[in-house]
């Protein structure tokens, strides 16, 4: 081999290599690019998807809405009876005979709690 072979064959090889990095990197573009394109195709079905579910979820909404429109207007008739929870008496106080009702028991009676401790009771 002579000097000038040798030359030609160093030249060659950082060419080829170069070549082949060149190749190596524009397949890695393609497959980077088929990737991206894949990802955008999937985050549109998703899309897509949260679409169709929110859709189906309004039209639910507005067929309960317009039963209870219905429902409404079926039913004006009625009286609606509010009790004010801060007012005491009605239906806590009546305490007729045979009710059991805790405030209006006496609290006199003997409660097992007094009972229990009547041994400590000073005399």
């Amino acid at each position: 081999m002579t000097i000038s072979e040798s030359r030609k064959k160093k030249k060659k090889k950082p060419i080829k290599s170069l070549i082949a990095l060149i190749k190596i990197g524009i397949l890695a573009a393609i497959v980077a690019g088929k990737v991206l394109v894949l990802v955008k195709l999937f985050e549109a079905a998703l899309k897509f998807k949260f679409l169709l579910v929110s859709v189906g979820g309004f039209i639910i909404n507005a067929i309960k809405f317009w039963f209870d429109l219905k429902a409404k207007k079926q039913h004006q008739d009625e009286n609606i009876v509010y009790r004010n929870p801060y007012e005491h008496g009605g239906d806590w106080s009546s305490g007729g005979p045979g009710e059991y009702n805790a405030r209006a028991y006496d609290i006199k009676q003997e409660y097992a709690q007094n009972l229990a401790f009547s041994g400590h009771k000073p005399a």
